[in-house]
């Protein structure tokens, strides 16, 4: 029985990746995830859906999963799911994104870089 991939590819360095719906004020809400694969291989995880095995075999194959990032308040559910799976990535966050989470019942940390440093491929960082 063939396999079918999670990912869906949309150039060479991009995917999407659907998740389950969530609840979002009473209505489900599908989850998408970008994924990109950033100019050292590394990849770059926007906006986490759910956490699952298979999912993150597919993604080591394409490189090592280095950021996760929480672009909103709306965009947080999974990061800590992935960030426990992922220890060594760095979650990126806008600023409201813990408080609110913490509010909600989601716990995780969110890690900075050291010395507040950009992370390579991130616009401007080295």
């Amino acid at each position: 029985m063939e396999s079918k991939s999670m990912l869906q590819a949309l150039g060479p360095d991009i995917w999407i990746a659907d998740g389950p719906a969530i609840q979002f004020y009473q209505i489900p809400f599908q989850t998408r995830m970008t994924v990109v694969r950033l100019e050292n291989g590394d990849l770059f995880l926007h906006s986490p859906v759910w956490y699952s095995q298979p999912l993150a075999a597919e993604l080591e194959a394409l490189g090592r999963i280095r950021h996760l990032v929480s672009p909103n308040w709306i965009h947080y559910a999974y990061i800590a799911e992935w960030a426990d799976a992922y220890p060594d990535a760095t979650a990126w966050a806008s600023p409201k994104v813990r408080e609110r989470a913490r509010s909600q019942g989601v716990e995780g940390s969110v890690r900075p870089r050291p010395g507040g440093q950009r992370a390579p491929g991130l616009g401007g960082g080295s």
